[in-house]
């Protein structure tokens, strides 16, 4: 075979699917989180605290009664009984968790947010993790760390 047909043929065969393939293309990055994105969080992540009442309510209990916010709550624990205090609650989140009120709460997050976009890159971090919870208990757990800062931080 000359020099030539050699060549030939390589080229021939580099033609029918001798190349290497075309590099895969990256797939699309979602869209950045923004500020606006903590309004329909908060309000799936109150919704979810609604309907996971039984758990999230007494670890919501036991922050509360580690933190005394509100002041005294351990000595109402105390007094009254858990289940008199986990009672009131599920009245008190019922009342909480009016879409009106939810609204408002949800609203009042992403205007902070607004001015802290670090603190909004966090919230929607720990409220992403949240929602993945699989059962209430883990729900529970979640919300309530993410709760802590709340009731702990500056009024």
């Amino acid at each position: 075979m000359s020099r030539v047909h050699a060549i030939a043929l390589i080229l021939a065969v580099a033609a029918c699917g001798g190349s290497s393939p075309e590099p895969e293309k990256p797939s699309p990055q979602p869209a950045a989180r923004t500020a606006a994105d903590i309004v329909p969080m908060c309000q799936r992540i109150f919704a979810r605290k609604a309907a996971c009442a039984d758990d999230y309510l007494p670890a919501l209990l036991d922050l509360r009664v580690e933190l005394n916010m509100p002041p005294g709550i351990g000595d109402e624990v105390k007094t009254q009984g858990r289940d008199a205090v986990l009672a009131i609650a599920h009245t008190e989140l019922a009342r909480d968790t009016e879409p009106a009120k939810v609204d408002a709460v949800c609203e009042t997050a992403a205007t902070k947010a607004r001015n802290a976009p670090e603190r909004a890159e966090q919230l929607l971090e720990q409220g992403g993790r949240c929602e993945a919870a699989t059962d209430c208990k883990a729900f529970a757990v979640c919300a309530v760390a993410m709760d802590r800062g709340f009731i702990a931080g500056p009024r």
